[in-house]
């Protein structure tokens, strides 16, 4: 993947603020910690890789089944039907009535 390197972001947004201030604020970072793990949430639990890709799977099946059953209830509702039964008849219609 072609990610911005920390050290690009970090001396970009100290210039910003630099620049923005008008020279008045100088950030310094003091001390930069890189963490290859997941965070340890509120409750005290902590994801692995594979149990955070399992959420994550199943999240997607929800949000696509939803998004599956937004689209039936769409596709039979009274509306559309109308409009879906002049659309079936249309290859059986004379040119001239068109």
């Amino acid at each position: 993947m072609n990610w911005n390197k920390v050290e690009d972001l970090t001396n970009g947004f100290i210039s910003d603020i630099l620049h923005v201030s008008g020279g008045l604020l100088r950030y310094q970072i003091i001390e930069h910690l890189d963490v290859d793990d997941f965070p340890v949430k509120v409750d005290g639990y902590k994801y692995d890789a594979q149990t955070y890709l399992n959420v994550l799977r199943g999240v997607i099946a929800a949000l696509s089944l939803a998004i599956f059953v937004g689209i039936v209830l769409w596709a039979w509702s009274g509306r559309q039907r109308e409009r879906f039964d002049e659309a079936s008849r249309l290859p059986f219609v004379e040119r001239d009535e068109l």
